[in-house]
């Protein structure tokens, strides 16, 4: 047991709960900044290694000299890893597009079944059928736009989750909100400061 002092008394906390607390703190702070560096060097392995594959596939198949091949894998290598960056920043998108999506045509049929249908001049079930393609994809737009904000907030929730799990819930809970908008204020700074500097590159 680690003894964490917290105000007039002490607060034990076990030793395996030390690495699930760092893991929150972590998330909790630098969740957003976590996900990119992730999300990017994820795909600039994955696509490094198929690139670098490709490479050594074509420096088989034309006989190149061993010069010739190290320029191949490299050349494939390079490229790969700069694909692979970009292919998963498009799944990352696509993939929030996606959530959104869902959430929209769920939110859509939700309140379309709570609505007085019998006063539409329009016929109710296509109102219906047109409504669910239109609210999944302005939802699903919405979210892609905001990923940056929708995973600070996701972050710093399950930081605070994690926070509080491992410290067994001090002061019944009642910290756990200030703790997730202390850990929500610090990253929308970065999403911010991330935000300023890409419209100062495309100024320039």
């Amino acid at each position: 047991m680690v003894p964490v002092r917290q105000g007039r008394g002490a607060m034990m906390i076990d030793s395996a709960a030390i690495a699930p607390l760092a893991a929150g703190l972590l998330l909790l702070v630098f969740g957003g900044l976590l996900y990119r560096v992730v999300l990017g060097v994820a795909g600039g392995i994955l696509g490094g290694a198929v690139g670098l594959g490709l490479g050594v596939l074509v420096a088989a198949l034309f006989g190149l000299s061993q010069n010739g091949a190290l320029v191949f894998q490299a050349i494939g290598a390079i490229a790969g890893i700069a694909g692979g960056v970009w292919a998963f920043r498009v799944a990352n998108a696509l993939g929030f597009f996606l959530f959104g999506a869902a959430i929209g045509a769920w939110l859509f049929v939700e309140v379309f079944a709570l609505i007085d249908t019998s006063g539409f001049s329009a016929d109710p079930d296509l109102v219906f059928a047109l409504g669910i393609p239109v609210a999944a994809a302005v939802c699903g737009l919405v979210v892609a736009a905001l990923n940056r904000y929708v995973i600070a907030l996701a972050s710093a929730l399950v930081g605070t989750l994690l926070v509080m799990a491992a410290l067994h819930w001090p002061l019944g809970g009642w910290l756990a909100p200030f703790v997730f908008v202390a850990g929500l204020a610090i990253q929308m700074r970065f999403v911010r400061r991330r935000r300023d500097d890409d419209e100062e590159d495309e100024g320039e």
